[in-house]
């Protein structure tokens, strides 16, 4: 059995694994896919204080840091997560059970599907940092409005011969990252309200996307590249059954400062949590946060 269990493998989940690997605790942290979460796709990363560059960077130096204080990393998708009235906790990980004293889920987010015909069919990329060199000299689009959307447009500019950024809505970027768009990069097709209707692939290396412009007007875009930005649901489906309060948007309830949910043992912490502002210094704080929190309850007379 271990101390602490985490669910989750970004900022908030490596730091709260540094923190109780330091504090003395077995750890173990669980991550399904890719060891740095959302903000290793992130092309560059300019906001965290002490650190500017690609968000793999940041996040490889926290797995070494985590690694390095004695937590154990380990790949595995969490189904389910159960409080016991002993007041034990267990994860089903892989069809697999594992037993720990306290849990912090860092699940994080999971990208938005874009809700449109053909989208099961087409070959869609949510990080330009992984995959832009697979479209050099080619033209790609990029689905979104948002800062993260013109950030990889910018990031993909460089290699793609031309980069077409469609929006359901006006641009909600910063502006900087708009003047940068517009001014600093001859390639790049900015099309804000233009609704992307359905992709249609028409052979192995380009698809066909039918999209309505502002005036109505229809057009089939031919394209090698398709990259999609509009934002991210919560990676909590495996918690509909466990006990754990999630808010209408399935998004997990905490405690103030303490991170606790409403389940003695179960923590929660970064973007998965109620009202988080999605950042990964916030995320890497609430999982100290949580982990002290944690710390604390192993801590507690009631736990010896």
């Amino acid at each position: 059995m271990f101390d602490v269990a985490i669910i989750g493998g970004g900022p908030a989940a490596l730091s709260a694994a540094i923190y109780t690997a330091r504090a003395g605790k077995t750890t173990i942290v669980f991550e399904r896919s890719a060891i740095g979460g959302l903000v290793a796709q992130t092309n560059r990363i300019e906001n965290y204080p002490g650190f500017i560059g690609a968000g793999i960077g940041l996040t490889d130096q926290m797995k070494s840091q985590a690694e390095a204080s004695g937590a154990k990393l380990n790949y595995g998708e969490c189904s389910k997560v159960e409080a016991s009235p002993d007041g034990t906790c267990s994860l089903t990980i892989d069809s697999n059970t594992t037993q720990a004293k306290t849990i912090i889920i860092a699940s994080g987010n999971e990208p938005r599907p874009l809700g449109v015909p053909g989208e099961d069919k087409a070959t869609i990329s949510r990080c330009a940092t992984c995959d832009a060199a697979l479209y050099k000299g080619k033209i790609v689009a990029v689905i979104g409005g948002g800062d993260s959307a013109i950030q990889e447009s910018l990031h993909l500019a460089n290699l793609a011969d031309k980069v077409i950024v469609i929006s359901r809505s006006a641009f909600r970027a910063s502006p900087t990252l708009l003047t940068r768009a517009t001014q600093d990069y001859v390639n790049i097709d900015l099309r804000q309200n233009t609704t992307l209707n359905e992709i249609a692939r028409m052979d192995t290396n380009s698809q066909i996307l039918n999209i309505t412009h502002p005036d109505g007007r229809g057009e089939f875009l031919q394209v090698q590249g398709i990259f999609a930005y509009i934002g991210y649901n919560p990676a909590s489906r495996f918690l509909q059954d466990s006990g754990v309060t999630l808010d209408p948007e399935g998004y997990v309830v905490t405690e103030p400062k303490t991170h606790a949910t409403n389940l003695k043992g179960i923590f929660a912490a970064g973007d998965i949590e109620a009202g988080s502002t999605k950042q990964a210094i916030t995320a890497a704080a609430a999982g100290a946060e949580a982990a002290i929190a944690a710390v604390q309850h192993l801590d507690a007379p009631t736990q010896k």
